[in-house]
């Protein structure tokens, strides 16, 4: 089952006026209805609470709602009828032992209708069942009151008549609320018991009675099990309810707290996860799901949802921080209200999407700084290097997602971000957690990057530098600088050293420094050889000595790649640095010819790659992903940090 309601839709309800359609994602997928205070998202999940009336001891489909009013028509409209539609997968009905719902297993789709008009100063609510755009019911102006249809599709194509079809209307009607939980928006023990929405009154009352004491060890055993493995929070020896103060008890440590004690976000975190456990819904929609949490446990909240259950999730937000945890196979639609109309959009936050991204942001008004940049970014010296980087990623990550078992892809601008240092010039950049007011600035004071993004990783040649030269005195300040901004962050702390010197600098597990003298030196020997025999070829061309005895190996830790080859008896290539004349051209073909063969240790039919460049190359670059992916919160089998 790929998921229960496939969609909802609304009109006339509210600031909905017209038609209204949503798409609910997968399982373990998520629905986000994000936009501003007052643009329509909350009355998606309001919509939802018609569903908390008891139906199973009437003996038509049609009841009165006493809580409605006129205002919950669009601009008092109360000629024209509140409708709220589901389109339900029947396939979640295999195996049911309720004889109406067997039957409509032939139907791989139905609609469960629930439609509200006033009548004579009441407010009646009459299910249907559709099918084809044909209801099982329809509203007779002249009788002023809903009749049966006789001649719609279910009747005739199933054989039911008048009173299997209206028993069938409240069998689905209670099948779909007995399936929906819908969490309110401030959830707190203090709170009045509400019909439908869960609050945490619910809970407290459950405890509080404890008539199911196996069931109750098990959800709070598995809530346990979260807070203290998945949340890395304290977990409670035992929870009790004190039905009086409208509060919890936690014990920790022989220690017991109140809730109020405790802290709200703990609190709200314990109510959410005890119901998800407890209740087994198909269908969870929750308004403000980041509420009084911070943003770490937010993103673990979300990934915890996405592996629990076989639940449709609906999430109602403002945060750009749950915004960032949306996938590819979730739904994200934008709430907007204008001239007093509510109305959204489908976007996401991809190639064609980010404008729509930055437009809600600006609405929610999000700063750049808060969701708009990416999360990590990669600091290299030139352009040439930024060529080399992403040939690397595009051609290994593959190899690694295999590895690790992995289906997550990597996207530059959201996971990452490259930028340049300008080769030398990475010495005026810092890596340290400061500041400096503008009228104490310094002639050599360094730039502080990590107020463009605060999770840098770093690539730098090493230059073959010796130890204690200025170059490498530089690599074990920004050696030092980044262990220590690593020190704070607790999800890389257990990952840092204790003291940066020259021998461990390389390993910080967000620096490379190349083991080769530089980056061309990691150049594959059958790309290389390519790349020149091709280059030779052309009529201007002033290279010399291309032949098919060459050695095209050119790993070295003391000689640039034009160097060597020079050395080898090919003119035309070497610049007076060491280096190749064609550096750029190069890493552009790199980039355009790299693929996963050329990361084989013995490859066939083509040159076989230098044995300790290829395992440095590759140990980095398992170094460099599962940096990305930690600081994304993704998780990975097994991660490489050294």
């Amino acid at each position: 089952m790929s998921r229960f309601i496939n969609s909802v839709s609304l009109k006339n309800y509210r600031g909905f006026e017209d038609e209204a359609v949503i798409e609910f994602a997968n399982i373990n997928n998520i629905t986000f209805l994000v936009g501003p205070n007052n643009s329509g998202k909350s009355l998606i999940t309001r919509a939802f609470s018609i569903l908390k009336y008891n139906v199973s001891g009437t003996f038509s489909n049609k009841f009165s709602l006493e809580d409605f009013q006129d205002s919950d028509f669009n601009n008092l409209n109360i000629e024209s009828p509140i409708t709220l539609e589901f389109d339900i997968n029947t396939s979640v009905f295999n195996g049911s032992q309720i004889v109406e719902l067997v039957k409509i297993l032939p139907w791989s789709t139905i609609k469960l209708c629930i439609e509200v008009r006033k009548i004579n100063g009441n407010f009646v609510c009459c299910l249907k069942l559709g099918k084809e755009n044909s209801y099982s019911h329809e509203f007779d102006k002249s009788k002023n009151d809903f009749i049966y249809n006789s001649s719609n599709p279910l009747s005739s194509s199933l054989g039911m008549s008048k009173d299997e079809i209206e028993m069938l209307c409240k069998t689905m009607y209670i099948e779909v609320s007995s399936r929906v939980m819908v969490f309110d928006a401030i959830r707190s023990f203090d709170r009045r018991e509400s019909d439908f929405y869960k609050n945490g009154s619910e809970i407290l009352k459950w405890l509080h009675e404890n008539r199911s004491q196996a069931e109750i060890g098990r959800c709070k055993k598995q809530v346990r099990e979260w807070l203290k493995n998945v949340f890395n929070l304290d977990d409670p020896s035992e929870v009790v309810a004190d039905i009086e103060k409208k509060q919890l008890k936690f014990t920790f440590d022989y220690f017991q707290f109140s809730s109020e004690e405790i802290g709200t976000g703990y609190t709200m975190l314990y109510i959410l996860l005890m119901e998800i456990v407890r209740n087994k819904k198909e269908i969870i929609l929750i308004d403000e799901i980041e509420s009084h949490l911070q943003p770490g446990l937010v993103r673990q909240l979300i990934q915890l949802i996405r592996t629990h259950g076989n639940s449709q999730y609906v999430l109602a937000t403002h945060s750009p921080t749950v915004l960032e945890c949306a996938d590819k196979e979730d739904i994200l639609y934008r709430f907007n209200k204008n001239d007093g109309k509510c109305n959204f959009e489908n976007f996401f936050r991809n190639n064609e999407g980010i404008n729509k991204f930055r437009e809600v942001c600006n609405e929610l008004g999000v700063i750049p700084g808060d969701a708009l940049l990416s999360n990590t970014v990669i600091w290299v010296e030139g352009p040439s290097e930024m060529f080399w980087l992403r040939a690397w990623l595009k051609a290994y990550y593959p190899i690694f997602k295999e590895n690790n078992d992995i289906e997550n892809n990597l996207i530059e601008g959201l996971h990452y971000s490259i930028l340049l240092t300008g080769g030398s010039n990475i010495g005026h950049y810092g890596f340290a957690e400061q500041e400096t007011p503008i009228e104490i600035l310094e002639e050599e004071l360094v730039l502080k990057v990590l107020k463009v993004n605060p999770n840098p990783f770093v690539v730098v040649d090493s230059d073959n530098a010796a130890i204690g030269s200025a170059k490498h005195e530089r690599m074990i300040r920004i050696g030092e600088e980044l262990n220590q901004i690593n020190s704070l962050n607790p999800i890389l702390r257990e990952n840092c050293l204790a003291d940066i010197n020259s021998d461990n600098v390389k390993e910080v597990i967000n620096l490379w420094i190349l083991e080769g003298k530089e980056l061309e030196n990691y150049v594959h020997p059958q790309l290389l050889k390519n790349f020149y025999t091709e280059r030779s070829s052309q009529r201007a061309s002033k290279i010399t000595g291309i032949n098919s005895e060459i050695d095209w190996d050119v790993y070295s830790q003391t000689q640039g790649v034009g160097e060597i080859l020079e050395s080898r008896g090919i003119s035309g290539v070497k610049k007076d640095s060491g280096t190749i004349i064609h550096k750029n051209d190069l890493a552009r073909y790199i980039f355009r010819n790299l693929g996963s063969i050329y990361f084989q240790e013995s490859p066939s039919e083509i040159e076989k790659p230098n044995g300790e460049m290829l395992a440095d190359l590759k140990r980095n670059l398992d170094k460099l992903i599962s940096y990305i992916l930690t600081i994304n919160n993704i998780k990975v089998k097994s991660l490489v940090f050294k």
